[in-house]
């Protein structure tokens, strides 16, 4: 298949993963309880200012019409006007998805120095005590829950022995270092979860290529074992792998709310929690829509990324 084919057909996949996922959101947040007039005014209100609120903010037209005024606006790059904020939303999300970014990539960073070293040794070491210990690691690390493993972590390393912050964050411009510091617990907190994951796909993957055909010829003809894994069978075995640790950026870059909110960092998942509890319909429509485009685009990524792994792969 040709290149721009497959981009064209990849691009437009896309296109209608979004316009599913902008119905879904507008939909799923009509249908939440509460009156989001009412909770900007608090318990105390006057049902005519309520009514007037109602009508300037557009509640009053019927759910298609306000559908398609937000689409329209989308589609020209404008994601609405946040009700609590008094910001644009595309400002919003601008200003503070750099902080989720940075998050995202020291956790993938954490996973993957967790999961390539764990994967191979599991697998070279198949059915013997570090192979059970790995896997053993690996459940756990999958079993535990974010905000628990965090709260733990802010216990041992802020608490008790005081080597890291236990929370807020610094802008790298101002303190590099201190930025460092506030994303270690937090990568790790997110990280270890998706290392879990790709230490067993890696495994799965390398236990199944070193029974292949080349691989006992590699032996045959007396090459190291480490020449043979990590030259022959772990290049091959990144295949699978590639598309594990793609879907867990792509989480990780949606999935950061519990974890901000913990380590009371200002990122895009605590303004999504803040939102979500104040009906800020516009600013958490905006931010899920923006979550799941971040979660597409690094799937077509991930697609791209096979060809250059493997030539084999077609289009």
């Amino acid at each position: 298949m040709d290149f721009r084919l497959f981009l064209l057909q990849r691009l437009l996949s896309l296109i209608l993963v979004l316009f599913g996922g902008s119905i879904a959101i507008f939909a799923i947040l009509r249908f939440l309880p509460g009156d989001p007039v009412v909770v900007m005014l608090g318990s105390e209100y006057n049902p005519e200012v309520v009514e007037e609120m109602r009508r300037e903010l557009g509640f009053d037209r019927p759910p298609p019409v306000q559908y398609l005024d937000w689409i329209m606006g989308v589609l020209q790059g404008d994601l609405g006007r946040s009700y609590f904020l008094r910001r644009d939303v595309t400002d919003l999300l601008l200003a503070r998805f750099p902080t989720t970014l940075m998050l995202a990539s020291a956790s993938l960073v954490v996973a993957l120095l967790i999961a390539l070293p764990a994967g191979v040794i599991a697998a070279v070491n198949k059915g013997r005590a570090v192979d059970h210990l790995c896997r053993l690691a690996a459940l756990a690390g999958v079993s535990m829950p974010n905000f628990w493993l965090g709260l733990l972590l802010i216990m041992l390393f802020a608490v008790n022995l005081g080597w890291l912050p236990a929370g807020g964050f610094v802008s790298p411009q101002t303190d590099p270092v201190a930025t460092l510091g506030h994303l270690i617990l937090p990568a790790i907190t997110i990280g270890t979860a998706y290392a879990a994951t790709i230490a067993r796909m890696l495994r799965a993957s390398m236990v199944d290529v070193l029974r292949r055909d080349y691989v006992l010829v590699a032996r045959a003809m007396g090459l190291r074992p480490r020449v043979i894994v990590w030259r022959d069978a772990f290049r091959n075995a990144l295949i699978p792998t590639v598309t594990v640790a793609g879907f867990a950026f792509g989480y990780m870059l949606a999935g950061t709310i519990i974890t901000e909110v913990i380590f009371n960092i200002p990122g895009v998942g605590r303004m999504l929690f803040e939102s979500i509890l104040a009906r800020d319909y516009p600013l958490v429509q905006g931010i899920v829509l923006f979550n799941v485009a971040l979660f597409v685009v690094a799937n077509f990524l991930v697609d791209v990324l096979y060809t250059l792994l493997d030539p084999r792969i077609g289009y």
